[in-house]
């Protein structure tokens, strides 16, 4: 697909998604939500934001057996958020997986993508966890409630495969090795290096004690969050819930990987408004304009925060948002990534 025409489709997404979020509202009502709102809730709101980053820095650092530090894990963590607030199909894990490889020691490549792979089932295990919570409070949304089961299945069965195959390392080569004797022209695919690079990634999974610190530090992350979104809420709502919280924070993630207009305008603020409606408050006195109102300020915060941190990573790690943006996004001159990169 030509470059203008991915452009053309990005923008037709944010057209549709703000039609969907815009219809019916009054924008002078929106800009009074937006005058009204309590913005000192904001503060503390910023420094879970903070720790969420660095929650997150320490669970990469576990996954990958401490084979990275914690500042390099750090600034990497928000380079990759960074870049997934105005990439499609959240690139940033791309980049993540990139910047990995320039390390010293270096990563490898697999190994850095594996590594991120366990960090979404593990997302998606905590996430199970809190709705599964909200549930149990007598939350009976019928959206709410299939969206818990499925991605519990989803997480559980994709941490298994993974733990079995970290388990069973010399299965998995055993499988390799009959896969290369039928098929002998992968070798030209380097199959044997890339399989013993992905389990490499999943190492720490086979310990009790890894596996323990990569769920705990996961569980606080999205527990830091949810209190950012929910100080985010407390600008424009009295009594916001957990629940809420929540929500919104699963829905902004998915908006993120919506191939729209840089920053993802649009599907932001639609998922936003749509995770208020689902737990119930766009109803009554909390209207449809207020909770666009906490959609925009929402966005403008996570974007703001995404780029001053991605930025200072970027610095850190010595490489310009140009020359990394060239490195993860295909073009039809070169492979989505460099073949020079993995040791």
């Amino acid at each position: 697909m030509k470059r203008w025409q991915g452009i053309g489709i990005g923008f037709l997404i944010s057209i549709v998604a703000l039609i969907y979020t815009l219809h019916g509202d009054d924008l002078t009502q929106i800009g009074v939500e937006l005058v009204r709102g309590r913005y000192i809730f904001l503060i503390p709101g910023l420094a879970f934001f903070l720790l969420a980053f660095y929650l997150r820095a320490l669970r990469w650092r576990a996954i990958l057996n401490y084979r990275i530090g914690t500042v390099h894990a750090f600034h990497i963590t928000t380079i990759g958020n960074f870049l997934n607030s105005f990439l499609p199909l959240r690139l940033g894990e791309v980049a993540r997986a990139f910047l990995a490889t320039r390390l010293t020691p270096p990563i490898a490549l697999m190994t850095a993508a594996s590594s991120l792979v366990v960090e979404r089932l593990t997302d998606l295990l905590a996430l199970l966890v809190f709705l599964l919570w909200t549930i149990s409070l007598n939350v009976t949304n019928p959206s709410l409630v299939s969206a818990t089961y499925a991605m519990g299945i989803l997480a559980v069965g994709g941490m298994a495969v993974l733990i079995l195959m970290a388990a069973r390392r010399s299965s998995a080569s055993r499988f390799v090795n009959w896969v290369l004797v039928r098929w002998p022209w992968l070798e030209r695919l380097r199959l044997r290096t890339f399989i013993e690079h992905l389990l490499d990634g999943l190492v720490p999974l086979t310990s009790i004690t890894g596996l323990t610190m990569i769920l705990l530090w996961t569980i606080l992350s999205w527990l830091a969050s949810t209190v950012v979104a929910l100080m985010t809420l407390y600008v424009f709502y009295d009594q916001p819930s957990w629940v809420a919280a929540l929500v919104v924070v699963e829905g902004a993630s998915l908006a993120i990987a919506i191939p729209a207009m840089p920053g993802n305008i649009g599907p932001f603020e639609a998922a936003n408004v749509t995770s208020l409606m689902i737990v119930g408050m766009v109803s009554g006195s909390n209207s449809p304009e207020r909770a666009v109102a906490f959609g925009i300020t929402f966005h403008v915060l996570l974007v703001l925060v995404y780029t001053i941190l991605g930025m200072i990573g970027l610095s850190q790690e010595k490489i310009t948002f140009g020359e990394l943006r060239r490195q993860i996004v295909p073009s039809r001159n070169k492979p989505e990534i460099n073949a020079t990169i993995e040791p």
